[in-house]
């Protein structure tokens, strides 16, 4: 790097007098001073840029979610609120309503409101990366229960997703707290916490974690499917299920191999962080829209099937229904008599 020196400095030597070796010195002193001073301002506006540039970010990204909330309200008020309450009712009420107070403490951490010493710049820090992860633990929990679902609530496959799910968020955990301490801040007039050094292969090995979880599950429903013929011999609903969790896996995936190049091949100035909050925001975005999809599939299909029962006088009777699963066909929650093509299901989803 050429470095500008000032008109006073040079690395000439000069003719000294015979005590004025000392002279010499002090001009290489102030020579490298003054290089370092520029060195040190050009980091500052470099990060500074960055700063700027993820505060956008997490600004649009919090836009992004408030716009989807109100477009989905209206949706969820009519399909979810009135169900009962279940477990995944709650991880719905959680993604929904949890990312509120994520999106306030990572524009907290980010916008760097008050002047905060560094101390606080890590406790900020900390529950940032850690909601981000709190998020991602709530997504990947109904999609282990999606596909728990999916295969009909097989009881070895329960037994094998239980301690898969707990070693794969340790081992998150692990890395995340190891990421943590590799991070240091720097503090500026205008701006709080300003990352200035973390070891981002730390944070790619957690994203590395997540691809591979949600590889698997994914892979795992197809061989339920394949398994159980779900798409030849069930209606729309089960292929409903069956596609809205490949989108949620392909959109997913994009959005963590990003992450993982930007973390690998990223400027590592804080600009290879830039999609974090981007995908943390759209998973929560697409995990709360799977669930409101499916219930309202479920609520037309059902009351299309309770219209076709009873516009020929024939009898109909509906069965409250309670628990997360695949069941077999049940008659007695349909229409009796001769006309029930557009009823043969062969499983019926139940409160998801």
């Amino acid at each position: 790097m050429q470095l500008l020196l000032p008109p006073t400095c040079s690395y000439r030597k000069k003719r000294l007098p015979a005590l004025g070796i000392g002279w010499e010195t002090q001009d290489m002193a102030a020579v490298l001073s003054s290089a370092a001073q520029a060195t040190a301002e050009l980091m500052l506006v470099e990060a500074l840029k960055v700063n700027v540039a993820v505060r956008y970010t997490v600004i649009g990204c919090s836009a992004f979610w408030v716009a989807d909330y109100l477009h989905t309200l209206p949706d969820e008020v009519k399909y979810l609120w009135p169900t009962d309450w279940s477990f995944t009712k709650v991880l719905f009420i959680l993604i929904r309503y949890y990312t509120f107070v994520h999106t306030s403490i990572s524009n907290w951490h980010t916008l760097g409101m008050g002047s905060l010493s560094h101390d606080q710049c890590f406790i900020f820090f900390y529950a940032d990366t850690f909601s981000c992860f709190l998020v991602t633990m709530i997504c990947e929990t109904i999609s282990y229960i999606r596909l728990w679902a999916f295969s009909g609530r097989n009881t070895p496959l329960l037994l094998f997703l239980i301690p898969y799910y707990v070693t794969i968020r340790t081992i998150e955990i692990y890395f995340l707290v190891k990421f943590g301490k590799s991070v240091d801040f720097m503090k500026a007039p205008i701006f709080d916490c300003i990352p200035i050094a973390g070891d981002s292969k730390l944070l790619s090995v957690v994203f590395i974690t997540v691809l591979i979880s949600q590889t698997s599950i994914t892979l795992l429903m197809v061989y339920a499917a394949y398994r159980q013929r779900l798409l030849t011999y069930t209606g729309n609903l089960a292929k409903l299920f069956y596609r809205d969790g490949m989108l949620y896996y392909i959109c997913l995936s994009f959005l963590t191999v990003m992450n993982i190049i930007c973390d690998f091949a990223g400027p590592q100035n804080g600009m290879q962080y830039i999609t974090v909050q981007f995908m943390v925001h759209s998973q929560g975005v697409i995990a709360g829209r799977l669930l409101i999809d499916l219930r309202a599939h479920s609520r037309k299909d059902f009351n299309f099937s309770m219209t076709r029962g009873t516009s020929n006088g024939q009898e109909c009777r509906t069965k409250r229904v309670s628990k997360i699963e695949f069941a077999p066909y049940d008659s007695e929650a349909t229409t009796k008599g001769p006309m029930n093509e557009a009823q043969t299901e062969t499983f019926v989803l139940k409160n998801l």
